[in-house]
């Protein structure tokens, strides 16, 4: 029996060796921290569509309004040093946005109004069909512009590196440029510590 356990002895030693490290592999955490451009994602975006739709709907503006008021969005300056695909970003805000309104604001998608232009004369020289009735004299126009920015700072010292963004948001009366309504969101992001939303 004793010749037996020497002989499958180094066997047993490299099967429980190859156990731990499959078990360590398999169970340790990933603790590295994530690059501050790694915060600029989809979950970000949908907590700021949340935060400037609670806001809007709370604004006077809104308030006041006896109709779903149109909107048109425009792209986001992004002033700070981290790259942003404006396109995605804007795409998923108003896809967030939409959802959160619940109809009580209507979005123009602008960027199609070649396509609605083509339609509407297709429809109106015969080139088209259409229902009686749903003609429109003119394509929507926007009440209000929905736009803001992004801009960031950032320090190091004694080894650490910091990071600030700041997101600003604000509707802009489509008749006149005053602005009616404004809100922003911070993000801190400082060495390995969690991200901090005010």
């Amino acid at each position: 029996m004793l010749k037996i356990f020497k002989n499958y002895f180094p066997l047993l030693c490299e099967l429980l060796l190859v156990f731990c490290f499959l078990t360590a592999c398999t169970t340790m955490p990933d603790t590295s921290p994530k690059p501050v451009t790694e915060m600029i994602d989809g979950k970000l975006i949908t907590r700021l569509a949340d935060k400037m739709m609670r806001s809007l709907l709370n604004s006077p503006v809104m308030a006041n309004s006896t109709k779903a008021p149109r909107i048109a969005l425009l792209r986001f300056r992004n002033r700070s040093r981290f790259p942003l695909d404006g396109g995605i970003f804007l795409a998923k805000l108003r896809s967030d946005l939409n959802a959160k309104a619940s109809g009580r604001i209507v979005f123009i998608a602008r960027e199609h109004i070649q396509a609605v232009k083509n339609e509407r004369s297709g429809k109106r020289t015969g080139v088209f069909s259409f229902k009686k009735g749903n003609l429109k004299n003119a394509v929507s126009g926007a009440d209000y512009f929905l736009t803001g920015g992004l801009r960031s700072l950032s320090a190091a010292a004694s080894g650490t590196r910091s990071e600030y963004l700041h997101f600003t948001f604000y509707l802009v009366n489509a008749e006149n440029t005053d602005i009616l309504w404004e809100d922003q969101l911070d993000l801190d992001f400082k060495g390995t510590e969690n991200v901090v939303y005010r």
